[in-house]
């Protein structure tokens, strides 16, 4: 923000996604990417699968596009996420159908962490609030 305030011709949106997730499109040769890291974990059974504030890659693309094409936007700073974080039984469980859906071998080893209850914040309790502004502001909401 400083550069911007320093000079008036810059202008800038702050998109801040929660943990993303989505169909890779392609063939994911490498990744350095913190989200896919933990989800291989998870698949392959080597840590259980945490609750976690998630939102999906085409969404965060979508809010991209939107910021940069609307009025008004700038200077504005978003929270791109779904606003309560999915139980890891939900998660896992999904995760368990699209691996037998695809074949993959290893969907059996696919557990939930479902000891952790949330602290503080319940699982399934709002934890952010960002539905209202990206819907009146970017006109976009996240898929659950």
């Amino acid at each position: 923000w400083e550069l911007v305030n320093a000079d008036k011709n810059l202008s800038m949106v702050s998109l801040c996604p929660s943990f993303v997730f989505g169909p890779i499109r392609g063939e994911l040769i490498s990744s350095s990417s913190f989200s896919i890291d933990i989800v291989g974990k998870w698949a392959r059974g080597l840590s259980e699968v945490q609750s976690r504030l998630c939102v999906d890659v085409r969404d965060v693309a979508k809010a991209h596009v939107r910021a940069m094409q609307l009025h008004g936007t700038a200077g504005e700073r978003f929270i791109v996420s779904a606003e309560s974080r999915l139980p890891s039984a939900d998660v896992a469980d999904e995760m368990r159908r699209i691996a037998n859906e695809v074949g993959v071998v290893y969907g059996s080893k696919i557990t939930a962490d479902e000891d952790f209850d949330g602290g503080a914040i319940k699982i399934g309790d709002q934890e952010v609030g960002c539905e209202k502004k990206l819907r009146e502001k970017l006109g976009i909401s996240c898929r659950p």
